[in-house]
């Protein structure tokens, strides 16, 4: 059957529906006495655009297909292409590249969702800048278009972060065709990989890619398993060398997107990256969602805009971070995290992020229960630390939260009988009008300094306007330190005693406790 004219009117329809969404976010300048007549005319455009006499004798979408048993990707894909919306019951334990998600689709997982494992194969040519290929052998039987690939070798950095990492940077491509030993890309790479550097190139997929799309909703109580262990373990970047391209090696990444839903009793497991990402998002939610087993962090979200995350269990992070709002996020609201085991932080929030309000975290024997930086206008409504203190890696005592350079912000946090950590709460650098509500107790026996809280310098600065409100610092080495250079630090209502030192006040009366 020619459906021709159906692919034309059905592009028709997703442009007039890309217009609409764009148009939504200026409708507020219309005025109201206009708003009427721009709807009609919005609405006769749709009808004008949709229509076709053929159309109503085409072949439509299913609403639903289920796939059952053992399952492949081309049957998943074929499935997407034809429903609105794909239950998985069944496995699919070889994925051999990602399942991309258009718009307008649900996919429901209740089974497995792994990828395939990978080739990791040494070059045999030497690869320059602004080539578009990679010679290996028998390129043609491991890999094919479509796939995702890194390519790095011994010249190249090792990953950054801060945590004695191991394993080195490389560039992120997607494989556009395979010849008998030649792989090919369509961007020229922007590095130089040599075969006596060790220059090697090995798979790095994703499970499921969501880009450029809007309306999708990816739930389920299944698994979905990037098999990380047999990927190469290499941090893709993108191919100009600016940034992670987190396109590659995750369980969920979502990218470009919005409208998107995730959760609802999926797990995200093992990924080279990260279990679930959304980047360049916004207008997306994510409810019940566990991830498990990152490399560097389970739920990771970058660049992000009017969200939601409720429910979310992030574990057993090997590197870095249970769930960590990384820069640029803004006018969230984030209730009932659980993070357990990550090797630097539980939750996080990074720089230049906003309107963002927390409640009910609990962070369990992590390196760091949180860290918030370089922020503004975060209010945090309950934070426990429960254990940790110590970087995995570098077996490092850490404080257990670290607010820098944060303004206009609250907390109510606690942090109880810890052996390892450094400090309860830091707060440093250029933090500034903030009010606290602390309960920090029982660091009295901590290896390391065992401090309840720290005001101090970094990055040249001092914090000031700070307020602890109806707090309790007790049971620890020092009660409360002020560094020389705070300014208007002070404590209302709140009991600092039962320290072996109460309070260490270097900043003469920038401290007031009342």
């Amino acid at each position: 059957m020619d459906n021709s004219y159906l692919s034309h009117s059905i592009i028709k329809i997703e442009k007039v529906s890309i217009a609409y969404k764009m148009k939504q976010k200026q409708i507020s300048f219309i005025k109201p006495y206009l708003r009427p007549l721009f709807f009609l005319s919005f609405f006769n455009l749709f009808l004008i655009s949709c229509s076709n006499d053929d159309l109503p004798n085409a072949e439509l979408p299913k609403e639903t297909i289920t796939l059952d048993g053992i399952i492949t990707w081309e049957a998943i894909t074929d499935a997407i292409n034809a429903a609105n919306k794909v239950i998985i019951n069944g496995d699919a334990p070889n994925l051999q590249k990602p399942l991309l998600i258009p718009s307008n689709k649900k996919i429901e997982v209740n089974g497995l969702l792994k990828i395939q494992n990978g080739f990791i194969d040494a070059v045999i040519e030497d690869v320059a800048i602004s080539d578009t290929s990679i010679t290996v052998e028998n390129a043609k039987t491991k890999y094919f278009a479509g796939q995702q690939i890194v390519i790095s070798d011994d010249n190249q950095p090792t990953q950054g972060g801060g945590t004695g990492q191991t394993r080195r940077m490389g560039t992120a491509i997607t494989i556009t065709s395979v010849t008998e030993n030649i792989i090919s890309f369509a961007e020229p790479i922007n590095e130089t990989y040599t075969m006596a550097a060790n220059a090697k190139v090995g798979h790095c997929k994703s499970v499921i890619l969501v880009e450029n799309a809007g309306n999708v909703s990816i739930t389920g109580t299944g698994i979905v398993d990037q098999n990380k262990e047999n990927q190469f373990d290499v941090e893709p970047l993108y191919i100009n060398r600016v940034g992670e391209d987190v396109r590659y090696g995750c369980g969920v990444t979502v990218n470009g997107s919005y409208n998107v839903f995730v959760g609802k009793g999926l797990t995200s497991r093992n990924a080279v990256l990260h279990c679930v990402q959304f980047h360049e998002s916004y207008d997306f939610d994510i409810d019940t969602l566990t991830a498990d087993g990152a490399h560097d962090k389970g739920l990771l979200l970058h660049d992000v805009d009017n969200f939601r995350v409720t429910n979310v269990r992030a574990l057993n992070s090997d590197w870095e971070d249970g769930v960590y709002l990384h820069n640029d996020a803004t006018n969230g609201f984030i209730d009932e995290i659980y993070t357990e085991n990550c090797s630097r932080h539980g939750f996080g929030i990074g720089k230049n992020s906003s309107n963002i309000t927390v409640n009910n975290v609990i962070a369990k024997d992590c390196g760091r229960a949180g860290q918030f930086f370089l922020s503004s206008n975060i209010t945090i409504k309950s934070f426990m630390a429960i254990g940790g203190g110590k970087d995995r890696y570098l077996q490092e005592n850490r404080p257990m939260f670290v607010i820098m350079g944060l303004t206009n912000s609250e907390f109510i946090i606690e942090v109880s009988e810890n052996t390892l950590a450094a400090n309860g709460i830091s707060v440093i650098g250029g933090s500034k009008n903030l009010k606290i509500k602390a309960k920090v107790k029982g660091l009295i026996n901590s290896e390391a300094s065992g401090n309840g809280i720290v005001f101090g310098r970094a990055s040249g600065m001092y914090p000031k306007n700070i307020t602890l409100l109806n707090s309790s610092i007790t049971e620890n080495k020092t009660g409360v330190i002020i560094e020389d250079g705070c300014e208007n630090i002070k404590a209302i209502d709140s009991d600092i005693t039962g320290n072996t030192t109460n309070v260490i006040n270097n900043a003469g009366e920038q401290w007031n406790c009342s």
